[in-house]
């Protein structure tokens, strides 16, 4: 059921709520479905839209399909691989490098492979393909690329007994802090182990320097391996033998899983015919003839929730006014679509899976109860409701 307002309301508030059903009407493999409405009342919502303002009050969007990490690869004409990726590490072992770039394995196996560079005018192709969704799935392909490493030094023959398994990285979700775990014999053997800058940006946190070695230009910080007083712990690696050395488990000193190339921004765009933007009374020249109504960015502590909840939803409550004045002609038709932007600037649609829901609040308000709008008319002016 709806409920229409007087066309003399001051405020209007009409709230999209939009379901994945396919959960309930799926007894296998339901779909997802993007994160928009497309609404057409059977009464107009507003007659004379020039003069009202604009602004999405408050939304609510599932994270769950949000990647934690967009998987770069190298680029290039000549670049022929679709999984190789930009980020290199390397053990260093009596004076040579062994250095590997990490490989992508995909979370979802059902998307086609795309065009590598070499196929795509020497880019990446923008594709969900290279989604990551959890941090341990980045890590697998980190530990990946030190066993391969590691097994390159075997084979070149010359380590010591007592260093027999390379580096390996985990993940604490509790309090988002990555570590590794290396063999004490490293160190007193001389085993050295180097990030290049693309790796080391997402974990700045451990203990390095950087480095200059115009002969290894994918070798640009050393993670430092030492023993720090109480960092000795037992530990056998997965399918591993029992090992009788001494393992050394090393921690980042502070989580940088905000620097993980994630979503970092959410639109909300409708077909409303919008026009210059308002901030605290403050006009701002927005580009074209509207359409962005609300923009979020998405900042550490909205990551961070989203991964220590499992995931959960997305809730935006506007605190400082973000108005759009509207340009006239009556409403009834109304379309809105939510978007989100990764760091690169590249824009994917928002999902819902089967049972999740999107919510969206947007307010109508009248432009001539004040001559500075803040978020304070809003809040407080007197209500009429639209319920979809």
């Amino acid at each position: 059921m709806t409920d229409f307002i007087s066309k003399d309301a001051d405020v209007v508030r009409f709230n999209f709520r939009l379901i994945n059903k396919e959960g309930f009407l799926s007894n296998d493999n339901a779909k997802l479905k993007d994160a928009s409405f497309n609404i057409t009342l059977n009464k107009v919502l507003l007659n004379q839209s020039e003069n009202f303002y604009i602004e999405v009050e408050k939304y609510k969007i599932p994270g769950t399909y949000l990647p934690n990490q967009i998987f770069r690869i190298q680029q290039g004409i000549g670049q022929t691989n679709p999984n190789l990726g930009t980020y290199a590490i390397t053990l260093r072992f009596a004076g040579v490098d062994y250095t590997v770039f990490l490989l992508l394995v995909p979370d979802d196996k059902t998307i086609p492979v795309p065009n590598a560079p070499s196929a795509n005018n020497g880019l990446q192709a923008k594709s969900e393909y290279y989604f990551i969704f959890t941090y341990e799935s980045f890590l697998k392909l980190l530990n990946t690329a030190l066993a391969t490493s590691f097994a390159l030094i075997q084979a070149a023959g010359g380590l010591p007994g007592n260093v027999s398994s390379p580096p390996i990285f985990q993940y604490n979700k509790f309090g988002a802090i990555f570590s590794f775990m290396v063999q004490g014999s490293y160190i007193a053997a001389g085993v050295q182990l180097f990030f290049n800058a693309n790796l080391y940006d997402l974990f700045t946190t451990f203990e390095s320097f950087k480095v200059n070695d115009p002969l290894n230009i994918s070798k640009n910080y050393e993670i430092i391996i030492r023993f720090q007083g109480d960092n000795i712990v037992p530990f056998t690696p997965i399918g591993g033998p029992i090992n009788t050395v001494d393992w050394l488990k090393i921690i980042q000193v502070g989580s940088s899983i905000e620097f993980f190339d994630s979503a970092s921004r959410i639109i909300l765009e409708t077909n409303l015919p919008a026009g210059n933007e308002y901030s605290s009374g403050n006009e701002l020249k927005i580009p074209g003839p509207g359409l962005l109504v609300a923009e979020t960015v998405l900042i550490d502590s909205i990551i961070q929730s989203i991964v220590r909840t499992g995931r959960g939803y997305i809730t935006f409550f506007e605190t400082s006014a973000r108005i759009n004045g509207l340009t006239g002609g009556s409403i009834q038709h109304i379309s809105l679509n939510a978007r989100w932007f990764d760091r690169k600037g590249e824009d994917y649609p928002i999902r819902i899976g089967p049972y999740q829901e999107i919510e969206v609040t947007i307010v109508f308000l009248r432009k001539n109860l004040k001559k500075n709008i803040t978020i304070e008319d809003f809040i407080n002016s007197d209500l009429a409701i639209v319920r979809v």
